[in-house]
């Protein structure tokens, strides 16, 4: 989905990731415009962060229910799995490791 604004119910912030993904709901919205009211959240958010920002992306996106966040620091990707409500970091692509 690219660089888009995510306006999610009930929370008073959006976000403007880097890059969205739909991988394994991709077939959830092929070919229409999404609507997170009743469309999942994308499978994969990647936020380039090489300025600091007042927001809790990590948190901001649990919230959303967003599955796997990416996070490039300009030198170090961290990729984050959401477990439990939480980001924990993770070694490797929980999301991509379902792809055939």
């Amino acid at each position: 989905m690219g660089s888009t604004t995510l306006n999610f119910p009930n929370l008073s912030i959006g976000a403007e990731p880097d890059q969205g993904y739909y991988i394994v709901n991709e077939p959830r919205v092929r070919g229409k415009t999404v609507d997170l009211k009743t469309d999942p959240p994308p499978d994969l958010i990647l936020e380039v962060d090489i300025t600091h920002t007042d927001i809790n992306k990590n948190a901001l996106y649990a919230e959303m229910g967003v599955p796997e966040f990416w996070r490039y620091n300009g030198q170090i990707l961290t990729i984050y799995a959401l477990q439990s409500g939480t980001y924990q970091e993770v070694e490797t692509s929980p999301t991509l490791s379902q792809c055939p």
